[in-house]
This record gives structure tokens, C-alpha cells and sequence, in this order.
């Protein structure tokens, strides 16, 4: 199959750079599962933008800049504030009716932020946004949308690209395209405990790499710290709105202590709040702290946050009445394939964008509800890009890739060994590698970095990197072990160089 562009994930990066492109450029989007299974489905709090006329884009910068400790590139922030108001005004004319009030948007406030600038559907703006891209993109003529489809190789032809494609029977198929787009997500699942859906196993970020494209900052990882504290790894995330409009955290004697640990308190920025909250655990032998709202009357908090409200609920919580039991979970990552300001890889016609792309707009800490504000301006310009060469390109270079792709269907193995001399491997044994992978991860880089722990365990990731060489598994679920065995060792191994370096 050939198509102009292939967009490879269906969150907002996804869906929105697919919307962007030109109308007459044929455009195929894969999900690797159902569409309302991606990162911006869960996202809870909002799009930040410099909106009203008391906020402006310098205090929205220096709010970012604090935020990731001055690391931050300001050429690529810069673009992304300046350019964040006529995307979020796209979003509202394709149909995303973001919350009012009496004065017209209702502007929320954040964890880093010192304005109220984050626009948001109830607590649910990346669903409504899901939604609204979604629909929008079905009934586009030059669009189709593929689910439960799983891109596994991309290969750099002299026309473009062959993707090769696991489809929702686990069958290969070969898309050729003249520029492809990596939208694929973060890299939660290669954590014990994260807000992120299944999907986001790093998956685009190895095909990158083993395309040639270059990655950076592979060990800057946000953790969340208000994910909701239970048995199981996927956890719930508690928005940062919670806080932003009153919520207060407080330790096993029910102290508030965030004051004792930065100036701004509870609304400190991400990676102050989750050291800070892993210090009182530790000073109270306790695997969580508490969120406490119960300032708030009980309408207030059901119309206000219906989806948290409704999910405390059903675990027997009550917001009005009862602490929320909290800890830090990993949740987004700042890190990924390297960019430019137009989204472009190092590899020629290959861009990345949203959260596997590392455009240094977060610096080594991302400000509440800048990622979807990141993804939209940047799959904006990616789609820009591609329009202009596309144009540029005409009819030249256009020749099908039939010949290769009638060599991959004869001997396609992308391992280099005979595909007769391989093992299987059982999905239960798919399992346990996977989980694994994230002891060591969750025990090696989890909020601080325990550099004797890494040091020990890092050969196990590398000798499970070699060992599933010996395999011939053709299903998603060996994929996903292969991308967590490969992405959890570049960023160990680049924590470690830095670590060492610090030290």
C-alpha cells in the first residue's frame, strides 16, 4: 500500500498533524490499539496558553524556564508560547468546547505556573480533544485510520520509506510512503508504576533509532506526584488541577508540609513535589501521603472534577470527606528522538512529534499542561514541512518500492538470523522479561537515581538485548519487550554517563 505520509499514533500529535496536512496528500494514521488507548485520552488538566490579557508570553516562558531549571531550548520555547494561541483556537473551531464562565474561559491554575492560563474540558480535556480530532479525521476523504495496527520496521528506501506493519490479526503487511511520521507516545510501560496507557512502550523511539535517527536527553523523566496509591502498577492520576484549586498535600501525621520545601508549596513544579514527597515517606516508613480537598464542597468537586470524583468513588473515597491516598509514579518523558523546529529527524523525510519527539521546550522538568500545547504546535509545523516539500517533490522520485517490498515478503527478518534457527517465546514468558525490565527500571531510576542498583542490573537488560536475537516471535507483545529491553537501556546507560560525570 502507498500513501503520501504515514503517521504512526493517533493521539493528538497524531490525529492533529494528520488534520494539518495538505487535503490533497493521501494520509495513513496507525494505532497500535483502539484510538481512546493513548496518552492524551488519560491527560486530565488542560492545555496551558497564554490566553488572558493580565498573563503574557514572557511570564509564560519564565514559568517554563523555572520549571525545568533553565535548560530549556528558548528558540524551540519560544515558538511553542508564541505559536500556542492559534492552535488552541484550531482546536476550538474543529469542535472543542473547553469549560466557560462568566468572564469566558475558564482559566485554571497549576503546579510551576504563576497565571491561571490552562483551558480544560471538566477533568477530561485529552478525551474531549481525542474525541473531536477523531471525528474530524474520519470524515476526511484524504485520511484513513488503521487500529490495533502496530508499526515493528521502518526501512530508509531511496523513494521514502517501508514500514512493516503488524495488523490486528498479527499479520504483516508493507506500507510505502514518501515522509512518515513518528506520534507514537512515551514510555510508561517500561515503569512498574505510571499514569500511562498500555500502548506506550517506547515503541517509536526504537524504530527511530534502529532508522538512523539520532536521540537525545534520553534520561529526563518526569514522575507524577499525585498518581492515587494502589495495589496495581497502572495508576490514576490525581490532576495538578487538584491542587491548583486548593487541594493540599499532607503527610501520615496529616501535617501540611510542602511550605517546608518551596516557596510556592503545593503548586512547586513536578520534581520538587515528588522529592520532596518521597522525603516524608521516608521519614514515616509509609508507601503514600495523602491529598486532602475536603475544603471544597462536594457540588463544587463533582462539577468541577466529575471524572476523579466519580473514579474516588468507586474505590469507596469520598473527595469532600476523605484524604486521598497519593505517591509519585512516572508519567511523562522529556526526552526522545531529535528534532528540529519543524519536527525533522536526522533521518531525511522522517519527523517526530509529541511526547517521543525531544524538542527541549521542557528542559529537565516539563510545567503542568505544556505537553499538549507542545504536541499541537509542533505537529502544526511538522505538517507545514511536509506540505511544502511534498509540493516541491511533484511526480519526482515517485516510483513504487514493489521490488523490495516483494524482497521483504520473501525473506523479511529483522533479526539477521535464519527465521528457522530461532526460538519462540510463550506469551507468559513475554510477560515476566517485561516485568523484568521495569523491577529494574523502578529500582534503578524512580524519581532519584540509585547508581549502585543501575550499575549491577544494567547487564541484565543488555544480555536480555541479545538473547531475544535468538527468537522468531512475529507478534506485538515480543515488540513491545524488544522496545522496553532497548529504550530502558540507552536511557540507563546515559543516566549512568551523567551520574558519573556529576559525581
Amino acid at each position: 500500500m502507498k500513501y503520501d505520509v504515514l503517521i504512526i499514533g493517533a493521539g493528538i500529535a497524531g490525529l492533529y498533524t494528520a488534520l494539518s496536512l495538505p487535503s490533497n496528500l493521501k494520509v495513513l494514521v496507525l494505532s497500535k490499539d483502539e484510538i481512546n488507548n493513548c496518552n492524551t485520552y488519560r491527560a486530565q488538566g488542560g492545555i496551558a496558553c497564554v490566553w488572558d490579557e493580565d498573563d503574557d508570553f514572557e511570564i509564560h516562558m519564565e514559568d517554563s524556564l523555572k520549571a525545568g531549571n533553565g535548560k530549556n531550548n528558548k528558540k524551540m520555547l519560544e515558538i511553542m508560547v508564541s505559536e500556542g494561541p492559534k492552535n488552541i483556537q484550531n482546536l476550538i473551531d474543529y469542535g472543542v468546547d473547553f469549560d466557560k464562565n462568566e468572564r469566558g474561559y475558564d482559566l485554571t491554575l497549576e503546579g510551576g505556573h504563576t497565571k491561571r492560563r490552562i483551558l480544560h474540558y471538566k477533568d477530561t480535556t485529552g478525551k474531549r480533544v481525542i474525541e473531536v480530532l477523531a471525528q474530524n479525521a474520519f470524515k476526511k476523504n484524504n485520511i484513513e485510520i488503521h487500529e490495533r495496527a502496530m508499526a515493528v520496521d521502518i526501512t530508509k528506501c531511496r523513494n521514502g520509506f517501508l514500514t512493516t506493519v503488524l495488523d490486528e490479526n498479527e499479520e504483516s503487511m508493507y506500507i510505502e510512503s514518501d515522509f512518515t511520521v513518528i506520534a507514537s507516545g512515551g514510555i510508561g510501560r517500561l515503569y512498574k508504576y505510571t499514569t500511562n496507557a498500555s500502548i506506550a512502550s517506547g515503541d517509536g523511539i526504537t524504530l527511530a533509532s534502529k532508522a538512523g535517527a539520532k536521540l537525545k536527553h534520553m534520561d529526563l523523566i518526569q514522575f507524577h506526584p499525585t498518581g492515587l496509591y494502589e495495589n496495581s502498577g497502572d495508576r490514576f492520576l490525581i490532576s495538578e488541577s487538584v491542587r491548583g484549586e486548593g487541594g493540599i498535600l499532607r503527610n501520615n501525621k496529616k501535617e501540611a508540609f510542602m511550605h517546608l520545601y518551596h516557596e510556592m508549596a503545593d503548586l512547586a513544579p513536578r520534581d520538587v513535589v515528588s522529592k520532596s514527597m518521597l522525603k516524608e515517606m521516608k521519614n514515616s516508613n509509609s508507601n503514600y501521603l495523602y491529598l486532602d480537598v475536603t475544603a471544597k464542597p462536594k457540588e463544587y468537586l463533582k462539577n468541577r472534577f466529575p471524572h476523579i470524583y466519580k473514579s474516588c468513588k468507586n474505590r469507596k473515597l469520598s473527595m469532600e470527606k476523605d484524604f486521598i491516598p497519593v505517591s509519585p509514579c512516572q508519567h511523562y518523558f522529556m526526552g526522545g528522538i531529535e528534532v528540529d523546529e519543524f519536527g525533522s529527524t536526522t533521518v531525511e523525510n522522517l519527523y517526530a512529534t509529541g511526547e517521543c519527539a525531544c524538542t527541549e521546550v521542557h528542559g529537565n522538568n516539563r510545567l503542568a499542561s505544556n505537553s499538549l500545547l507542545e504536541a499541537l504546535v509542533f505537529s502544526k509545523r511538522v505538517a507545514k514541512s511536509i506540505g511544502g516539500k511534498h509540493s516541491r517533490l511533484g511526480n519526482k522520485d515517485k516510483k513504487s518500492n514493489t521490488k523490495v517490498e516483494a524482497r521483504i515478503h520473501d525473506d523479511y527478518d529483522l533479526k539477521g538470523l535464519s527465521y528457522t534457527e530461532k526460538k519462540h517465546l510463550e506469551l507468559s514468558e513475554i510477560e515476566s522479561l517485561k516485568n523484568k525490565v521495569r523491577e529494574i527500571m523502578q529500582n534503578s531510576f524512580f524519581v532519584n537515581f540509585n547508581i549502585d542498583y543501575a550499575e549491577k542490573n544494567i547487564e541484565a537488560i543488555n544480555e536480555l538485548k541479545s538473547e531475544l536475537n535468538l527468537y522468531k516471535n512475529n507478534n506485538k507483545n515480543f515488540y513491545e519487550l524488544v522496545s522496553l529491553a532497548e529504550v530502558s537501556n540507552i536511557i540507563l546507560k546515559e543516566k549512568l554517563k551523567n551520574a558519573r560525570v556529576s559525581n
